[in-house]
Formats: structure tokens, C-alpha cells, sequence
């Protein structure tokens, strides 16, 4: 018992000594220019952060924290617009095959071991030299697969950087958006390439101080941020940020109602009732919070196999379209108390195509009737039984639907398998009616169209439902080399509507991103890839 104690109280000494050190890093923040007091925003991560290497960032939790520790050449606007970050502009060849991007000359990397000098057009070529290096095994190698093999990144001089491209790549700006694209400062990788992803050096709008895993972490306003607001006043507003790393969502939860955290993304099923109302709008008692939702670019999605040697009703485009217009897309945000949104607007999420209206009459009862009838005619009446294959986490969605359905006289079943089980059938082609979700890797519908493409086929790739359609196919190619948006979203809205119409997927609703941010936050932004971008963020005493 004495060992227990003694290690007992050296825990309690560990943890009082960490908390008594955050407070010290948080009180050596640069004074707030107003007050005296330092302004900290808080939040709390119950994920796990692994790595604060961009090269290496390929998840939600990190992506937010790495996004205030280093900048890259473009960012994306609350549109998914791409917009000037270090690189205050750029030309691209008539060829469309070479970027030539004009840096800033006022971008400065945080100070490391008493060095702290200017970002160059060099450092942009070690980073993403970096990236494509096969021994770093980084996961966004993939972002540069358009570029040349032999120097593809070339420093004309210090403020200009050149990147060429095999073929022309209308997307490759939305590429450059991404957190791998970020510039890392060369010498501290080059010092200790394995201590980079705790001790992270960039030159975004704060500078990394602390990290003690699975307890905090503490960011401090980068003093020589070079961006300044419409009146000329230095970024970012805030001295520093404070993340916890709780892994209890419940006082997650706790902590954002008390006042504790500035922040939460999301909301877990178990306290929807206590923040939100049956259709998805904050609760009366709630006047400290503001909520801010924007669609996600994510959609689930129904997908059929399409197998000419099949007999099965589903090779039927009139069935498929049956289901398009029978699908009950209202009733399922309401089981999820419209924190989703009804794919109305088509497969690609409208944050992505601008879209602001649909053809589609999802209340057209004649279509329906017509349909019926047709297909009773080539099937019989009832319809053959058909089997919708899903994941446990469905469950209530799904026998939702299929009780909708039966009404109508459409006969589904519902086939629950485990995660690993249901993915391999559906790669191997072993069902016929699945549902699946696709979440983008960029902003660009571009990576929403990919997955009805031949080459695509699974289980070489995500085209799950062996949809092929020559016409699509070449559209695809003409607007992949298009650089201009609004030509290119002309194409993929085309695109789009020849998928549509011969319906291989049925889309059932978005993903939302959901932010619940303390009144006391201000200038708080949102865009559909769920970015946290503090650098304008501000806090005021409401009292």
C-alpha cells in the first residue's frame, strides 16, 4: 500500500507541476494591446493528436492545430475559393502545364534555436521535395502526382517558385490548400527530423510553446505574423491558445457550457437533446452559445452494382430511379435532429458547385405511380425482394426506410455486417445494394465525380458500383484540365446530371459541419472541409 500511495501522490505532484508550468507559458503571452489580460482561447480535443508534421497530418485533430502553426502557399476562402496566403499571387502558363507562384517578402518562420529569418522560394522546394521523397512515406505524397518527375519545384529567386505539371491539373490549387502543402522550416528538420512532429517550426499565426501528451497543449501568438487586419493591426488578435486533451466527451460537453472552452466541433447522440430542439436548432436556455453549421463535403449515399450478366431488379434504371424519388431524405435528417441535410442538390455537396436550386420533384406521385406500374408490368406485382446491405451504425436509418418502402409496396431487406466484413464484400463486388459515404480528400467536386469513372473500378478504386459511361468519362478529362472555376464547374454540373440520370447511386444527405463556439468568440469563420482558422478570431468580456 505504501508503493501505491507513493506512486499515487508522485502522479498528483506530475500533474499539479504540468498545471502550474501551463500557467506559466500561458502568463509569458505577449499583453493584449486593449488590456491588460491576456486573451486565450480555449478548447478541447478528446481525439488523439499524433504528429504536428504537415507531411504527416492526415486526420481532423492535428489537421486543426497544424493549420495555426504553418501557412502555405494559397488557403481556402468560407467558399472553398482558393486566396493568397504566402504567395501574394500567381501566373499559370497557356499551357496550363507551369504555376509560377510571387511570394511575400514580409513571412517570417518562428524563431528556432535563435534563428529566425524570412520564408524563401527554397523553402518551399525542400517542403515539397520533402513530401514526394518515397523514404519519407508521407500520405499526401499524392497531391503532387500531376507534376513533373525530374525538378518539378524550382526557386527562380528568393520571392518566386515554379512548379511544372505532366498535364494540365485544374484542381492542382485546391491541392495546394491542403495542410500538406505547408512550409516547414528546412533547418529545424534537417537539425531533428525526428522531433519535428512535436516540435513543429512554421511561420503560420502562432508558434508552438508546449505539449504534454494526453494532457495539453499551448500555442502563442506568432509576434512578426505578417498579416494585419483592414485597419492595419497586427495578427492574430488572440496571445495564445490553450488545447486539452480530455478524453471524455461528457466533459467536453460540461466544459463548453460552463464557459470552460471557447469551442466544440460536433455533438455527440447523447447530448443532442440537451443543446438542440427536434429540427436542429439551438434550445432556448442555451444563450451562450452560438451554433454555426455549413455543409460538409461528404455525402451517403445508396450504391447498386451494376452487373449486365445480372438478373436482379437493380440492373433496372427505371427500379434505381423508383428508389431515387421513394427515398424518405426529410425523415432521415429528423432521426438525426437535422444536424444533416437532404441530398436535394445532387451527389457533390452544393458548398462544392455553387448550386443553389434542383430539378428534381422528390414529391412527384404520378412519376412514382408511372413507375409502379412500369415495373409491375416487366417484374410482376409484388416487386422481387431486394437485399440493402449496411453497417450497425445505420441500423435505425434503414429500418426507418424500409418501412417507407414497404408501404409502397417495395420490398428491401436489410443485411447488417460488421465494418471490416461489409467493406470487403462491397470492394470484391459481393453485394448488390449497399451504403456508403464519400468524404473528399480537396475542395473540388473533382474528387466527388472520380468515383463513376471506368479506371476506378473496384477493388482497384472507390467506384464500387462499376458505373460506366463513355460520355461522363470524357467530360471528366476536358474539365480536369480546365483552370478556370466557372468553366469547370459548367462541366462537372453536366457531369453530374449524366450520373443523375442514370442513377447508380442514390444520394441520401450531407454531412454538416457544426461548430458550437461561447458568445464571447467573435469573427468566427466556417467553411465546408471544417478548418479552424484562429488568426481573426477575437474575445471580448460580454459582462
Amino acid at each position: 500500500m505504501l508503493v501505491v500511495g507513493y506512486f499515487y501522490n508522485m502522479k498528483l505532484l506530475l500533474r499539479t507541476f504540468q498545471v502550474l508550468f501551463l500557467g506559466i507559458l500561458l502568463n509569458g503571452c505577449t499583453s493584449s494591446t486593449e488590456n491588460n489580460e491576456k486573451t486565450v482561447f480555449y478548447y478541447n480535443e478528446s481525439g488523439s493528436v499524433k504528429s504536428l508534421d504537415p507531411a504527416f497530418s492526415n486526420d481532423l485533430e492535428s489537421m486543426w492545430i497544424i493549420n495555426q502553426l504553418f501557412d502555405g502557399l494559397v488557403g481556402l476562402d468560407s467558399n472553398l475559393i482558393p486566396q493568397p496566403l504566402i504567395a501574394h499571387s500567381w501566373n499559370i502558363s497557356e499551357d496550363q502545364k507551369t504555376y509560377r507562384f510571387h511570394l511575400r517578402n514580409n513571412v517570417w518562420f518562428h524563431n528556432y534555436a535563435g534563428n529566425q529569418r524570412r520564408v524563401k522560394a527554397s523553402d518551399f522546394v525542400f517542403s515539397f521535395e520533402r513530401i514526394i521523397n518515397s523514404e519519407l512515406a508521407s500520405p499526401g505524397k499524392w497531391i503532387f502526382d500531376a507534376c513533373i518527375k525530374e525538378q518539378p519545384f524550382v526557386a527562380i529567386n528568393d520571392s518566386t517558385l515554379e512548379i511544372k505539371l505532366q498535364k494540365p491539373q485544374g484542381s492542382f490549387l485546391q491541392l495546394l490548400a491542403t495542410v500538406f502543402a505547408n512550409v516547414v522550416f528546412p533547418e529545424a528538420v534537417l537539425a531533428s527530423a525526428d522531433n519535428f512532429r512535436t516540435h513543429p517550426i512554421g511561420s503560420g499565426p502562432f508558434e508552438f510553446k508546449f505539449w504534454e501528451t494526453d494532457v495539453a497543449m499551448v500555442l502563442h501568438k506568432n509576434a512578426h505574423y505578417w498579416m494585419k487586419d483592414n485597419q492595419g493591426k497586427p495578427l492574430p488578435y488572440l496571445d495564445a491558445v490553450k488545447i486539452d486533451f480530455v478524453k471524455d466527451v461528457y466533459a467536453e460537453f460540461q466544459g463548453l457550457r460552463s464557459g470552460k472552452y471557447d469551442f466544440m466541433s460536433g455533438l455527440d447522440a447523447n447530448f443532442i437533446d440537451e443543446l438542440l430542439t427536434t429540427d436542429g436548432q439551438l434550445l432556448s436556455n442555451q444563450d451562450q452559445l452560438n451554433m454555426f453549421k455549413m455543409p460538409f463535403i461528404k455525402t451517403d449515399y445508396i450504391g447498386f452494382l451494376l452487373d449486365k450478366n445480372s438478373r436482379e431488379i437493380t440492373q433496372d434504371q427505371d427500379y434505381r430511379k423508383l428508389i431515387y424519388y421513394t427515398t424518405p431524405r426529410k425523415e432521415i435528417c429528423q432521426l438525426r435532429n437535422n444536424l444533416i441535410l437532404p441530398a436535394n442538390q445532387g451527389f457533390v455537396p452544393p458548398t462544392l458547385l455553387s448550386k443553389s436550386n434542383w430539378k428534381k420533384d422528390y414529391s412527384n406521385k404520378l412519376l412514382v405511380d408511372s413507375l409502379l406500374r412500369v415495373l409491375h408490368q416487366r417484374w410482376g406485382n409484388p416487386l422481387p425482394s431486394v437485399t440493402l446491405t449496411i453497417t450497425p451504425e445505420y441500423t435505425d436509418i434503414f429500418e426507418m426506410m424500409q418501412k417507407h418502402w414497404s408501404k409502397l409496396g417495395i420490398n428491401i431487406q436489410i443485411q447488417v455486417l460488421q465494418s471490416s466484413t461489409f467493406k470487403d464484400a462491397v470492394a470484391k463486388g459481393k453485394v448488390t445494394m449497399f451504403r456508403k459515404n464519400w468524404l473528399a480528400d480537396y475542395a473540388d467536386a473533382e474528387n466527388f465525380l472520380q468515383i463513376f469513372r471506368r479506371e476506378l473500378w473496384s477493388p482497384a478504386g472507390a467506384n464500387y458500383t462499376h458505373y460506366f459511361n463513355p460520355q461522363f468519362d470524357k467530360f471528366f478529362d476536358q474539365s480536369s484540365a480546365l483552370t478556370n472555376l466557372e468553366e469547370r464547374q459548367r462541366y462537372q454540373n453536366e457531369m453530374e446530371e449524366i450520373v443523375l440520370q442514370d442513377y447508380p447511386v442514390i444520394p441520401l444527405y450531407y454531412d454538416q459541419v457544426v461548430h458550437f463556439v461561447n458568445k464571447r468568440v467573435k469573427n468566427w469563420s466556417i467553411n465546408g472541409v471544417n478548418q479552424i482558422d484562429l488568426t481573426k478570431v477575437q474575445k471580448v468580456n460580454l459582462n
